[in-house]
């Protein structure tokens, strides 16, 4: 394969190929014809069965007569559909239903309207806005050829991933420097639980602000071939100048937005657990309700724990093929097969994934969740009828023994009473006649 950067590039190169023993004529730009490809109706450019390709967002402007041949899809098998509808259908509809009863629950249960709920709520959001927008675009676009989904969707699709990216990121940095100062610094707590609905709403603007870029632009382009009409969305960033603005913009989102803050809540977490270790004394001396407490504690933040290693763990493949593609070595070569193969699909699935994942954690690790997801799916109410008919039918023969012993009670007392007063009566009465 050859890429080429410009259309002169490519004319130098083709005047040094001996056409002699094609016998193909030549156009006037030196060009040979195009031939047509039968199986998909589409014209190619091609020379002794070598199909040259080029760089489509370097020659925006020029008559360029060949097709971008390497990056037609493959079929996709009918085995391979079915799996990945079936498993993103799966995903997308285990989020939206368990990151809205985490929503629900909070809202309706004031227990639990505390400052780490809240925030587990914006993560909440955060995940539906994912599951909306992001992963049902990205099975569509893995299956299609082209873009097909329209100039909005190609804008709105990055630009929610990149903002649901960063508020998730800064939200869990949040629940860890407010248990960070909860447990460490406990005088500090109060003050971090005044201004939690503060943080949240510049958490929105940051993420709002940090993705913004996206829907300038991110585009749809067009380009329209002899039987074919080329569509697709790519990113496209000034060019002349000294530096790649596509480059800086997505190393700085890896690097501080991801792996900077990662950094820093493994620190928050890390003291954390040191401190909760540290402060445990054995024996009786720390009383029930104390021991309770730290028990909670513990709980809480093993918790928070593993939805933060569970968030890297998702985020991370996605995040170094990001950086691979905008830093390696050659940027004018296209990107290997084996990237643009399963790895991206896994990537981002894996990315997308994460939102169906947290609501499991959630009820795996606080009790009040746990009971908040069985009354939402009618568990508890089942159960509730099922032990009220036990009990009721049960409870026929304990009402009667009960109110037999305290019929049988009652006539002892009784005859215990008259007895004493028939006993006091005869003793006062001998006592009298003496």
């Amino acid at each position: 394969m050859a890429l080429y950067k410009n259309k002169g590039q490519m004319e130098a190169e083709m005047a040094e190929i001996d056409m002699k023993d094609t016998g193909d004529p030549l156009d006037h730009a030196g060009y040979r014809k195009m031939s047509e490809d039968r199986s998909l109706g589409i014209p190619i450019f091609n020379i002794d069965m070598i199909v040259y390709e080029i760089s489509l967002g370097e020659i925006m402007a020029e008559d360029v007569w060949f097709y971008f041949i390497s990056q037609l899809k493959p079929k996709v098998p009918i085995w391979e559909m079915v799996v990945k509808v079936t498993v993103t259908t799966l995903v997308m509809l285990v989020s939206l239903i368990g990151n809205s009863v985490v929503v629900f629950v909070v809202w309706k249960n004031a227990r639990m309207r505390t400052t780490t709920n809240y925030y587990i709520v914006n993560l909440a959001i955060s995940d539906i806005l994912v599951t909306l927008c992001c992963t049902w675009v990205h099975l569509v676009d893995d299956l299609s050829e082209g873009w097909v989904l329209g100039a909005f969707f190609c804008k709105i699709n990055t630009f929610a991933q990149v903002l649901t990216l960063v508020s998730s990121i800064l939200t869990l940095t949040l629940i860890a420097c407010d248990r960070f100062f909860g447990i460490v610094f406990a005088m500090k707590a109060h003050t971090t639980e005044r201004r939690a609905s503060v943080f949240i709403c510049l958490v929105w603007l940051l993420s709002i602000g940090v993705a913004s870029p996206l829907l300038i632009y991110r585009q749809q382009k067009e380009r329209q071939w002899k039987n074919h009409l080329e569509i697709w969305c790519d990113d496209i960033w000034p060019v002349g100048l000294t530096f790649r603005p596509r480059t800086i913009y997505y190393t700085f989102v890896a690097v501080v937005l991801y792996f900077f803050p990662v950094i820093v809540m493994t620190i928050a977490y890390s003291v954390i657990i040191w401190r909760l270790s540290s402060s445990r004394v054995p024996g009786d001396s720390i009383h029930t309700d104390q021991r309770s407490q730290e028990y909670k504690k513990r709980r809480v933040n093993n918790m928070l724990v593993s939805i933060l290693l569970v968030f890297v763990f998702c985020w991370l493949p996605l995040e170094i093929s990001i950086l691979y593609a905008e830093h390696r070595t050659n940027l004018t070569d296209s990107l290997p097969t084996w990237y643009k193969g399963w790895f991206q699909y896994v990537a981002v699935f894996l990315a997308y994934s994460n939102s169906a994942l947290n609501p499991f954690i959630y009820s795996g690790f606080n009790e009040n969740f746990r009971k908040g997801f069985k009354e939402v799916f009618g568990f508890h109410r089942t159960l509730r009828r099922r032990y009220s008919s036990l009990y009721s039918g049960g409870n026929h023969a304990v009402r009667a023994e009960t109110e037999t012993k305290r019929t049988d009670s009652t006539s002892f007392s009784c005859a215990f009473e008259q007895s004493n007063c028939s006993c006091s009566t005869r003793a006062s009465t001998h006592a009298a006649l003496k």
